[in-house]
């Protein structure tokens, strides 16, 4: 995906870098294909999968849906 302000660079979100996630930890990973995932121009991803973040006790999973690109968390 591309970054919104600079078009011609990717857009990433580094949790080790981003001071207001600084408690925040990548418990796991699961993509339906590859280690990684990329949306096209349209927004479509690569696939889809869920990741699961913890920051304390607290843990959310974010879902990608493959198809639509829809994330959802819960």
């Amino acid at each position: 995906m591309m970054h919104p302000m600079r078009p011609f660079d990717d857009y990433r979100l580094d949790l080790g870098v981003e001071r207001r996630f600084h408690d925040t930890q990548i418990v796991s990973v699961i993509w339906d294909t590859g280690v990684y995932v990329e949306y096209d121009a349209s927004g479509i991803p690569s696939t889809g999968g869920v990741i699961v973040l913890a920051n304390g006790t607290d843990q959310i999973s974010v879902t990608v849906e493959a198809v639509s690109g829809m994330v959802t968390m819960n």
